[in-house]
């Protein structure tokens, strides 16, 4: 496996960013954008899951972009991180051609806020992305509250509640609209964002499958579930209908 930093600069957001990607030993054949959790520049998906190993086992590149504090999101007061995201896409196509782009094979996989980046990243780029999986995720920009999540920074984040309810509309909109593409849904019950599971997956539609267990999910929670679904995301029996 071979892990690469790589510094640019994100038009988006007007200043420079970094990726991490992750090549296995032969040429990948497919890849997968690993999304972190609020505030995370995303080297736990490094130290804390077994993606080395995973991405040697099936030729997987995996690419690491971080969250900060933007959640990717496009900030109703700060910066265009999601925009910034879908720039990293392009700007990988462009300057990193040992990372597979095809039609229809990539997935995208985040972990709380990141969960819900994941399946709209998938579903703006139906002709690259095969589907997402989400891991614990908040699905509900109008259900988050406490903790990290102080009300100054969901108004940063996302506005006024008016805003959020538009902005979790328009993102539903958006997943009842999923034409053939692949989704997983992963929450445990104590999770916060567990009650958007469900809906969300129902939103979404057949080619949804939804996964709960009880309790709470953590690191290890999320790097075998990674484990249990690489096989149908990155795994070479994977093929796109």
């Amino acid at each position: 496996m071979i892990l690469i930093t790589h510094n640019c600069f994100s038009n988006a957001i007007a200043m420079a960013t970094e990726i991490r990607v992750l090549l296995p030993d032969a040429e990948a054949e497919r890849t997968v954008f690993l999304l972190c959790p609020e505030g995370g520049n995303g080297l736990q998906w490094i130290t804390s899951t077994k993606v080395s190993v995973l991405c040697d086992q099936y030729k997987t590149a995996f690419v690491i972009v971080p969250s900060l504090e933007g959640c990717y999101t496009d900030m109703a007061y700060g910066y265009n991180f999601y925009s910034s995201l879908k720039e990293m896409v392009s700007y990988i196509a462009t300057n990193l051609p040992g990372v597979p782009l095809k039609e229809k094979s990539c997935y995208a996989v985040g972990v709380s806020t990141g969960g819900i980046a994941a399946i709209r990243l998938a579903l703006d780029m139906p002709e690259l992305f095969a589907g997402a999986l989400s891991f614990s995720g908040r699905l509900d920009i109008t259900q988050i509250s406490g903790g990290w999540f102080t009300e100054k920074r969901l108004e940063c984040l996302y506005g006024t509640s008016e805003q959020r309810s538009e902005k979790q509309k328009e993102f539903e909109d958006l997943c009842s609209k999923n034409d053939g593409q692949t989704f997983f849904i992963c929450a445990k019950e104590q999770d916060s964002g567990a009650a958007s599971a469900q809906h969300i997956a129902s939103v979404l539609g057949s080619d949804t499958t939804l996964y709960t267990l009880p309790g709470t999910s953590n690191w290890k929670t999320w790097s075998d579930w990674l484990g249990s679904y690489i096989d149908q995301i990155g795994g070479s029996n994977h093929v796109s209908e």
